[in-house]
């Protein structure tokens, strides 16, 4: 039986994961180690459990902080939207816009600002389209389908 319940969990895996998820995020890494279990290794030792709970507890203080987007602001985000689908229906779905203005949302908070703001928006609007050109770019790693 399903049970309606709000648990952020991060999956990361060299391929498609068996477990279900909102978003897919393929990492591109700028430098490529010789020997990437020694480097991951030294990577977790590195970062300290503190640092990460700093980091968690950031992104968990980021959902809960008062929040807002101007109606100027909400009309450019709707014709963006409008406009979008109207260029090609097959590209944006309404749980893409909903991605996407929930990376705005962090990408100001993250910022200091409580508001949206036209600026925030067309880089959320970027940030998303960089990582939907990744996903159809890594079809297959390690043998592993995406």
């Amino acid at each position: 039986m399903e049970f309606p319940c709000n648990i952020n969990v991060l999956i990361t895996s060299e391929g498609r994961s068996l477990l279900p998820s909102d978003c897919q995020v393929h990492l591109q890494p700028q430098i490529i180690p010789p020997n990437m279990e020694e480097y991951m290794n030294s990577l977790l030792t590195a970062v300290l459990p503190s640092m990460l709970n700093k980091f968690r507890i950031f992104l968990s203080l980021l959902r809960l902080l008062d929040y807002s987007i101007s109606d100027e602001v909400t009309k450019a985000v709707e014709e963006d939207f409008v406009e979008m689908r109207k260029n090609d229906p097959e590209s944006i779905t309404a749980d893409d816009l909903h991605r996407t203005l929930l990376v705005a949302r962090f990408l100001s908070l993250s910022a200091g600002q409580t508001t949206l703001s036209r600026e925030r928006w067309l880089r959320a609007k970027q940030l998303e389209a960089l990582r939907k050109a990744r996903l159809q770019q890594q079809k297959c790693v390690n043998g592993n389908e995406l």
